[in-house]
């Protein structure tokens, strides 16, 4: 699932060439950033689409990258610790196809054109009492690949971002931008501990028995759950915000 992209991440400095490149994300602070409005600071603002069409190209190009290697991780590490649900399903894959959910896609776009990065890809099926870990332990290992590989590809992003020249306003550096700012905020997103999410399954790896099992009721009003966060952004930027400067302050090693 994708989480609202948020601009108000810091600037990240670059290599600069002979025709200094832009600070770190102000592509998207220029024009095309959050809406300063309180309790609206969780997406673009209103008629991003229509107005910067060249950066929401760059938005879903990345988007689409970031999302295929969440889920193909959840597979991998499925598949690593014994269960093989998802490779016999086609699903241990880096082709976007295996994993967009058209439904997810199609909600993703409409989204946008209103201002909030919202959509979701297809779950990667998982049999838990496959794991050789066990199933408990195992799905909360699984889970966590789906971030880990977004934190992963954020932090290579930045040091490309540090040790390569670029020129002002270049493809290549509207790309790597995008592709940090996407990676932190999908990291971050799905780390917030409510079902569907898969800091909910981590966080019931980390609980003991009883208080996992107890919270584990919670998970069929998961969805309801999320919904209400979505609707009332101001909330949702009070969870995500924390959780994104500390995704940004390790991928970037500190330097947030």
């Amino acid at each position: 699932m994708s989480g609202p992209l948020n601009p108000r991440i810091p600037s990240i400095p670059v290599k600069r060439s002979p025709r200094p490149a832009r600070p770190w994300a102000a592509w998207y602070n220029s024009g095309g950033g959050t809406d300063s409005r309180p309790g609206h600071q969780s997406g673009p603002r209103g008629g991003f689409v229509f107005r910067h069409p060249e950066q929401f190209i760059y938005l879903a190009v990345a988007l689409l990258a970031s999302l295929t290697i969440h889920e193909a991780a959840h597979a991998f590490v499925a598949h690593a610790l014994g269960d093989s649900t998802a490779k016999n399903l086609g699903r241990l894959s880096l082709n976007p196809l295996r994993h967009l959910d058209p439904l997810g896609t199609i909600f993703l776009v409409v989204m946008a054109f209103s201002g909030v990065g919202i959509g979701w890809a297809k779950p990667v099926p998982v049999n838990p009492y496959n794991l050789r870990i066990g199933a408990k332990s195992g799905m909360a290992v699984v889970a966590l690949a789906g971030p880990m590989s977004n934190m992963v590809l954020a932090a290579a992003l930045f040091v490309f971002a540090q040790s390569t020249p670029f020129a002002s306003g270049s493809l290549l550096l509207n790309l790597v931008q995008a592709g940090f700012l996407v990676n932190v905020s999908l990291a971050a997103f799905n780390l917030i501990p409510v079902p569907p999410l898969d800091g909910f399954s981590v966080l019931l790896g980390i609980l003991p028995n009883a208080p996992a099992y107890s919270l584990a009721r919670l998970a069929p009003y998961g969805p309801a759950m999320l919904l209400l966060l979505i609707v009332f952004p101001g909330l949702l930027s009070t969870i995500l915000n924390p959780l994104r400067n500390f995704v940004a302050s390790i991928v970037t090693f500190g330097a947030f």
